[in-house]
């Protein structure tokens, strides 16, 4: 659920900032955005976060596990771009 929620927020941010701009940031900066501190900074997070593609049309975002939830040796991945419906690109 973190991966999914963070994506939907980030997703926010990038439609307000084209409403703004007519193009989507290139950073989190940009959107005043501050990924959360993960689990190896001392935090809470289980995922760390990255802008994949931005550019005047189109976005991706993914979130990226840095938890092996089931010990399997694969890392969940997760992505949203500019239609705001996140997607699991990898099963952990």
């Amino acid at each position: 659920m973190e991966a999914q929620i963070q994506l939907k927020y980030l997703y926010n941010l990038q439609t307000q900032y084209f409403y703004l701009n007519s193009t989507y940031a290139e950073d989190f900066n940009s959107l005043d955005f501050e990924a959360p501190a993960t689990v190896k900074e001392n935090g809470t997070s289980n995922y760390v976060y990255e802008i994949v593609n931005s550019t005047n049309n189109q976005f991706k975002v993914k979130a990226t596990a840095i938890t092996d939830f089931d010990r399997d040796g694969i890392m969940n991945e997760w992505e949203i771009d500019e239609n705001g419906n996140p997607k699991q690109l990898v099963k952990d």
